[in-house]
């Protein structure tokens, strides 16, 4: 029989949601973890929950208020008091007692010998598995682990519920093929966005590509964009992003957007410009600020340091993802290019018409109808292009994928080696040893490829 659950109901404030699965959890317990920028974690329960991958702290009166979630966002009077540390540094763990912390907030002893699946990211080294592992077994005594790149999580749950994606063009969803596990993933991160082409859930490590460019990326540029205009006006980070996410948006065409913003007539620059009201510092309203209502323009003073005036930021910022600062780095479409140009050219057609793309980013207004037009320019005329993205929930393909590959053995084949608590007991003493036996099970690394014109 299968387990039927609530689909997606808000339970708590840490953002928890009750999750479908299709067929019963295997005998044994079992837990997902998306060790990103927000961490995401399902338990056998069926439970989802996200929470920001960090030690939260709020500066009070009466001290310091420590705890790994962000519940305290909801008590805040603002978040100019808080601050966050995390235990990753460009994505990457690098304090394994406070991922300790976080992960605590998370887990509790019912989860001991557990089967784990967790992500890292698609290029990290064995020391940072190393401290992965000996946080999963010596901390948390799970029974087995998986450490899987989330880009192939994010894959198997495209091929596990291909309904759950839209496409441009939009007939594209209609004639999805049978799962084959191939496609190129565009995973847009915190830090960076990755792109890597795999083939029948292989990767192919010299499709590789990594661009310098994340949503932190564009959070920091539009701290600093604002910064320069209004030196008298602080913009936090937590504010910055809310701005990226209500308001930036990316432009069909950057020149054109700017000679159409400068023909416009005082009136019609009047009606679009955009007015963002920071927090008030009171408990009433949304702690992170709200942009202004167009009918609600007129009514504001725009001279007051509670409102920030946004202008060429809106969309200049965003064109970063296509037009990075460097002059010797591509965009997105020169990435995506060159990975499928990189691999077999009999599979180079199957590649242009399963471009995936995943992460928060997705949620960018206007991104994937512009990022659809420079792929069709740039690919063959001869290929057809299909972009699929997310419906909902663009952060949670990793998690959900992992879900999926523990529940159908066509996918759970396609995981990395599963490393026991014994096996890893028996190495934990021997730096050495245990870094063969990381080379032998994770698949993240690029290791060479055979000839791509093979």
């Amino acid at each position: 029989p299968s387990l039927m659950l609530p689909a997606l109901s808000l339970l708590r404030p840490l953002r928890t949601y009750s999750f479908c699965t299709l067929l019963m959890p295997p005998p044994q317990k079992w837990i997902v973890i998306d060790n990103g920028f927000n961490a995401k974690v399902c338990k056998s329960n069926g439970l989802l929950t996200t929470g920001p991958n960090a030690v939260v702290i709020r500066r009070s009166k009466g001290g310091e208020v420590r705890t790994a979630h962000d519940e305290i966002l909801k008590s805040s009077l603002g978040t100019g008091n808080l601050y966050w540390l995390r235990a990753t540094t460009k994505g990457f763990l690098s304090d394994v007692q406070l991922e300790a912390e976080v992960w605590s907030s998370f887990l509790s002893s019912d989860d001991k010998k557990s089967t784990a699946v967790v992500t890292s990211p698609i290029l990290s080294p064995p020391d940072v598995i190393y401290g992965l592992l000996d946080l999963s077994f010596e901390n948390f005594a799970f029974a087995g682990v998986h450490v899987v790149p989330p880009q192939l999580l994010s894959l198997i749950y495209f091929c596990h519920k291909p309904k759950a994606f839209s496409s441009i063009p939009a007939e594209g969803s209609t004639k999805i093929a049978p799962p084959s596990l191939t496609g190129v993933i565009v995973d847009f991160g915190s830090t960076c966005t990755y792109i890597i082409s795999y083939f029948k859930g292989e990767m192919i490590s010299k499709s590789l590509r990594r661009v310098p460019v994340g949503g932190q990326t564009l959070t920091g540029h539009i701290q600093l964009t604002l910064a320069r205009r209004n030196p008298y006006i602080e913009v936090s980070n937590t504010v910055a992003e809310a701005i990226k996410e209500r308001a930036c948006f990316v432009a069909p065409e950057v020149s054109s957007e700017v000679k159409r913003r400068k023909c416009m007539g005082r009136d019609e620059r009047k009606q679009n410009r955009a007015i963002y009201s920071l927090p008030d510092g009171h408990a009433i309203g949304d702690p992170k600020g709200f942009l202004v209502p167009k009918d609600k323009l007129d009514l504001i003073d725009t001279n007051s340091v509670s409102f920030v005036n946004l202008d060429h930021e809106l969309y200049t910022v965003p064109e970063m993802l296509f037009h990075p600062e460097s002059d010797t780095l591509g965009g997105i479409t020169e990435g995506i290019t060159e990975s499928i140009n990189s691999c077999p050219k009999t599979i180079r057609p199957e590649l242009w018409s399963s471009v995936i793309a995943t992460g928060g980013g997705c949620r960018l207004r206007g991104l994937m109808d512009r990022l659809y037009t420079s792929l069709r320019s740039a690919a063959p005329s001869v290929f057809p292009v299909v972009l699929y993205f997310p419906s909902q929930h663009a952060d949670q393909t990793a998690v959900r994928g992992g879900v999926a590959a523990l529940h159908e053995a066509s996918f759970r084949s396609h995981l990395p080696k599963q490393i026991s608590a014994s096996s890893w007991s028996s190495v934990r003493g021997n730096r050495t040893t245990a870094v063969d036996l990381i080379n032998e099970t994770w698949t993240g690394l690029p290791l060479g490829d055979s000839d791509s014109s093979d």
